[in-house]
């Protein structure tokens, strides 16, 4: 049995050290927020619940859960633009 090159190759280090920059960015933003946007934020964003399974974990009105992510996102959105970030277009 021969070695062969993989089809596809992996990231490149330049891309993985971006990424954790980028990741690493994204944490801080999350940190910056008030605990109950952030438990929303990441039950919906990271865990992929749906409004109303988040709404029963965290023992709150559907309608507060949706204004939780809402706030939560548009703060690391501004936090990330406050450091630079251009967003997908740029």
């Amino acid at each position: 049995m021969s070695w062969a090159e993989p089809v596809a190759g992996g990231p490149e280090l330049a891309d993985l050290a971006g990424d954790r920059e980028a990741l690493r960015v994204v944490e801080d933003a999350l940190a910056t927020i008030p605990a109950d946007q952030r438990a929303a934020l990441l039950l919906r964003d990271v865990e992929g619940f749906a409004y109303e399974e988040i709404a029963t974990i965290t023992s709150t009105e559907i309608g507060t859960v949706k204004s939780r992510i809402h706030r939560g996102r548009v703060a690391v959105r501004n936090i990330l633009i406050s450091r630079g970030w251009k967003g997908s277009s740029g």
